[in-house]
This record gives C-alpha cells, sequence and structure tokens, in this order.
C-alpha cells in the first residue's frame, strides 16, 4: 500500500523517500491495529485519522498535493 501512495503521489521533489515510506508505513500500521484492537479509541478507528496523518506527512515532507493521490489515500482507508 506504501509503494502504491507513492507512486501515485506522482513525481516528487529531492527528498528522502525511505523517511516518508516509513512514516506511511506507520499511518496504515496504527489504523489496521486500531481497527483490531478492542482497546483504541473510537477516533482511532476512523478514516479521519489516517487522513490527518497524512497530511501530517505532506507538510512535514513538503510532498505537493495532487487529486489522484489523496483519492488513492481516501480509498485505501475506506476499505
Amino acid at each position: 500500500m506504501v509503494n502504491c501512495a507513492l507512486s501515485l503521489l506522482g513525481p516528487l521533489p529531492p527528498m528522502d523517500v525511505e523517511a516518508v515510506r516509513l512514516e506511511l508505513e506507520k499511518i496504515y500500521a496504527e489504523g489496521i491495529y486500531a481497527l483490531h484492537s478492542s482497546d483504541a479509541e473510537w477516533w482511532e478507528k476512523t478514516s479521519a485519522q489516517g487522513w490527518l496523518r497524512f497530511m501530517e506527512v505532506s507538510r512535514q515532507f513538503s510532498i505537493p498535493a495532487n487529486g489522484e493521490g489523496f483519492q488513492f489515500f481516501r480509498t485505501a482507508l475506506c476499505l
């Protein structure tokens, strides 16, 4: 999922792609853990949490926003 998300973000500016990859992996892993955890809060199980985290990573690494990348991420979070 991370590789697909990175490819849909289009040509990326010069950056540490591995650092971005690790951050995206954390987002997906925490979302999956929350969905299957009985200890997770309700808001941790929402797609909005992942969306907000993705926006933080985008801002942190100055990733340009494009429609395809956001559409993929939104779709992946709703699965």
